[in-house]
């Protein structure tokens, strides 16, 4: 799998728990992939990984409820996206 299409996975996984500003992020990633310098890629997703309530420390939860697969999911995606972005910094 390519980054875009991790970009993909992980914001068809947000949008079924209707995690909206983190899908729309990724939507705003997808949608602008073809004109990002890889620079400018690495660095816009390294700043989602960083900090307090960043990327990394996102729970999905639905409907007052924890998403306990979806969360196993999103994990698996957030370090396989890390291990491709790797390959190419």
């Amino acid at each position: 799998m390519n980054i875009k299409n991790y970009f993909v996975e992980i914001f068809n996984l947000l949008n079924s728990v209707e995690e909206d500003s983190w899908s729309k992020e990724f939507e705003s990633l997808i949608t602008g992939f073809e004109s990002f310098e890889k620079k400018d890629l690495l660095q816009r997703v390294a700043k989602m990984y960083g900090g307090f309530g960043s990327f990394n420390d996102l729970v999905l939860y639905k409907n007052g409820k924890v998403c306990f697969e979806e969360n196993q999911k999103l994990d698996e995606l957030r370090k396989m996206l890390f291990e491709e972005l790797k390959k190419i910094a």
